[in-house]
């Protein structure tokens, strides 16, 4: 053994004990990080432990992720703790989470400070849920992790670790995501690469095939939309399109065709499960260019698979109750719109349709919902205007119409011929006598 080799030892562990008293206790004192004071811990996992913390001067609840003493002293896991911050710091945008700060102890020990979120994970929220979940309960979920994706590729940031562990649920009424752990994100517009070829990063089960054969050299957003795919899949069917060990799932995504979506699930439109199948192509440039394109296409596709919603007229029934104190009843009945007959337009008259139930109270009136002409629902239909009546002479009694008008029309054809011919024969009566 090297006489380096115990002094590195004990480096470590006094790095480790230094960390290890950082975690509060029952009345001990609460460590501080920089210009932060830590609480309890939120999680822990294999880059570190994350605490609950707060600013020393503006009292700004935050979240302070630690690196793991003994990954200080491996370079690759530390440059990528401090990869991860880098990639945070590019990006700003509502679905994702935000870096504040970053910094090291003089020990060495690096420490990420992000904003504090309250909520659950998206695997929670399946979990209470339940799967599968609907087309219509998909989409929004879909769409925020595209935006989310969107906005990290436009600053040359792959996540490449999509799955619903690594997505943040702030609020569920309106939904509200935010993507979390760039702990394995690449940067596209650097050299440094810090997995090596044939090296495989990510989460086996939503995986791409690039991914899954270890070629980092292919590795673009298109991965990132092969997994947003695979959780599309997932929540839609409510299994993940392979399944297995980890070899099992590298091969499935390497080279195996998913199996059809409609098949596994019928109550899936066929607009949406294309859409999915576009996703998980296994050459990356047959899928969506981008996350943009695939949450238009996907929102494109929910929208075709609405079931058109037939016209149909809401006939409001006031009931008035004339009892001591009582207040106004209503009551809504819906009735079906009649066709009307054949050669003719439909007016007025055909959408005031009596409803179908009898009419108990004098107080009624038809209403038709908001749709092509405009009208909001609960205005009434304006009454049929009739043609203004014809005008009465006082004098003669005589009446004057339309029907008048078209008579008139020829008489003062007839009276200029007849002057016409009067004038000819006139003259030629003159010249005969002259002669």
């Amino acid at each position: 053994m090297t006489g380096g080799a115990p002094v590195l030892f004990e480096t470590v562990q006094r790095e480790r004990q230094r960390h290890l008293r950082w975690r509060p206790r029952s009345g001990s004192t609460i460590a501080r990080v920089g210009d932060y004071v830590l609480g309890a811990v939120l999680g822990r996992g294999g880059m570190g432990t994350v605490f609950r913390a707060r600013h020393i001067h503006g009292g700004e609840e935050v979240a302070v992720k630690m690196i793991a003493p003994h990954l200080m002293w491996k370079g690759r896991a530390a440059r990528r703790f401090e990869a991860e911050a880098a990639a945070l710091r590019r990006i700003d945008h509502p679905n994702v989470v935000r870096m504040l700060d970053f910094g090291r102890l003089p020990g060495g020990l690096m420490y990420q400070v992000t904003e504090m979120l309250h909520g659950e994970l998206l695997t929670h929220l399946l979990e209470r849920r339940g799967l599968p979940l609907s087309a219509e309960e998909t989409v929004p979920i879909v769409l925020q992790i595209c935006a989310g994706l969107q906005a990290a590729h436009d600053r040359s940031v792959v996540h490449r670790d999509i799955k619903p562990d690594n997505i943040f649920v702030v609020q569920e009424d309106p939904l509200q995501l935010k993507l979390l752990d760039f702990g394995v994100a690449r940067l596209l517009d650097t050299d440094r690469e810090l997995t090596a070829e044939g090296i495989m990063l990510g989460t086996p089960r939503f995986a791409s095939p690039e991914q899954a054969m270890g070629l980092r050299r292919n590795v673009d957003p298109r991965t990132d939309v092969y997994s947003l795919g695979v959780l599309a899949y997932f929540m839609l069917c409510g299994e993940p399109p392979f399944v297995g060990d980890i070899a099992a799932l590298l091969a499935g995504h390497a080279e195996q065709p998913p199996p059809p979506l409609a098949a596994r699930a019928p109550q899936v439109p066929q607009p949406v499960a294309r859409v999915v199948h576009w996703c998980l192509e296994k050459q990356a440039e047959q899928r969506p260019p981008s996350a943009r394109a695939l949450a238009n296409a996907f929102a494109g596709a929910v929208a075709v698979s609405r079931p058109r919603r037939k016209t149909r007229l809401r006939c409001a029934v006031l009931a008035k109750d004339h009892g001591a104190g009582s207040e106004a009843e209503e009551r809504k009945t819906v009735c079906a719109r009649p066709k009307p007959a054949h050669g003719s337009k439909p007016g007025v008259a055909d959408r005031q349709v009596a409803c179908s139930q009898p009419d108990p109270h004098p107080a009624y009136r038809a209403t038709v919902p908001a749709g092509r002409r405009g009208r909001p629902e609960g205005e009434p239909v304006p009454p049929r205007v009739p043609p203004p009546p014809p005008v009465q002479q006082p004098e003669t009694g005589q009446i004057r119409g339309r029907h008048e008008r078209k008579h008139r029309a020829w008489v003062m054809p007839v009276l200029a011929n007849f002057v016409l011919l009067s004038i000819a024969a006139l003259t030629a009566l003159t010249i005969a006598l002259i002669n």
